[in-house]
């Protein structure tokens, strides 16, 4: 893992498995610094997965962010930092 990733391993492993469903990639051939567009995403997927992460997290993520945060790791500490901003965690059952 990423030595500067302030996230939570769970969080990581949930977003890592969304971008590889909305790129449709096995998600073995991922890694935290898998870049999106890279991987051959389009700007209509990156906002397929924008769209997806607000809905599961509940917090604001465009597709300019995924742009500019362009890996995996990268997104995953931004949805991190957004859901302590927003205060949202259930211990219990996870961030799904």
């Amino acid at each position: 893992m990423n030595k500067n990733a302030h996230y939570d391993q769970q969080l990581y492993e949930e977003v890592h498995l969304l971008w590889a469903e909305i790129l449709k990639l096995n998600h073995e051939a991922l890694d935290e610094n898998s870049d999106f567009f890279v991987l051959g995403g389009s700007s209509l997927q990156g906002m397929a997965l924008a769209y997806k992460l607000q809905s599961v997290y509940e917090v604001d993520i465009t597709l300019l962010d995924i742009v500019h945060c362009k890996c995996i790791a990268n997104v995953t500490n931004l949805i991190s930092k957004k859901i302590a901003e927003n205060g949202f965690v259930d211990e219990e059952e996870g961030f799904l």
